[in-house]
């Protein structure tokens, strides 16, 4: 009698399991749905999406894929917040390379008044919105970037995604399965060492690299930043397939790599020292 009633639970449980996860996969795409609708209503009213950062508040326009990420879990990389809100030494300088709107950019300078935060994002769409969320925070010491920082200067053609999935852009072929590209834009493309010859940027505390696939590209064209000793700390995001190349590049210029996250990578200079934010 025990092993029929086993028998039919998990028969039952296999009968149900399909449903249960269409459920999910519904819900899901019914939540996200509203949130567009939401975040379109807000934009029209004039209002702004509220996030809150180790450094405090901070607003955003509500549009982009960094707002329906935040309204969707909660939160926005909260790993990846801490760390860098930690770990820029105020008065060193922050790169952001793949930007998007800005969130990490704004709250690093909140935490440190007198860095400069340069926040690079190509895209003339999301660009447009990261200088509008600098303005709504007031925060002069952040300085947008209009280029997509990769291993040559000129152009080049970006995959571009719906307004939900910009953060989702690269300059190669799409990394994750759910990317929506709907078309390319020409873009600006610069070395890092380039803008660092004709920008006045000062010590370079922290460089957070997110750009969908292209690290190695950005890391490419950094070769002189990455030959400094004491150099800069590197966050990076590294998927698998898509990581090799920017691996040894960093341990090429001396540089040891560890996990700092499920897809985030950080890369030190065993010299280097690892400065924390003032209080």
């Amino acid at each position: 009698m025990v092993s029929l009633v086993k028998r039919s639970y998990r028969a039952l449980r296999r009968f149900l399991h399909p449903l249960r996860a269409r459920y999910v996969t519904v819900k899901w795409w019914g939540r996200r749905r509203f949130l567009q609708i939401d975040l379109l209503v807000r934009e029209r009213r004039g209002k702004t999406v509220a996030a809150a950062t180790p450094s405090g508040e901070v607003r955003l326009v509500p549009r982009g894929s960094t707002v329906m990420g935040l309204l969707m879990n909660g939160d926005y990389e909260p790993d990846t917040m801490a760390f860098l809100t930690r770990n820029v030494e105020n008065g060193h300088a922050f790169l952001d390379v793949g930007a998007n709107a800005g969130l990490f950019s704004l709250a690093v300078a909140r935490a440190c008044p007198q860095s400069r935060v340069y926040a690079f994002e190509p895209t003339k769409q999301t660009f447009d919105l990261l200088k509008k969320n600098i303005l709504l925070n007031g925060l002069a010491n952040v300085y947008p970037v209009n280029v997509a920082l990769s291993d040559q200067d000129g152009e080049a053609a970006l995959n571009i995604n719906t307004t939900d999935r910009d953060g989702l852009n690269t300059l190669l072929p799409p990394v994750h399965s759910f990317a929506k590209v709907i078309g390319t834009e020409t873009v600006r493309t610069m070395k890092l060492d380039s803008f660092l010859k004709h920008e006045h940027v000062g010590p370079i505390g922290l460089i957070k690299i997110d750009v969908e696939g292209a690290e190695a590209l950005v890391l490419q064209g950094a070769s002189s930043l990455l030959s400094q000793d004491p150099a800069p700390l590197i966050l990076f995001e590294c998927w698998e397939g898509r990581c090799e190349v920017a691996l040894r590049l960093l341990t090429d210029h001396g540089y040891v790599v560890s996990d700092a996250s499920h897809d985030m990578k950080l890369a030190v200079k065993p010299a280097s020292v690892v400065c924390r934010a003032s209080a």
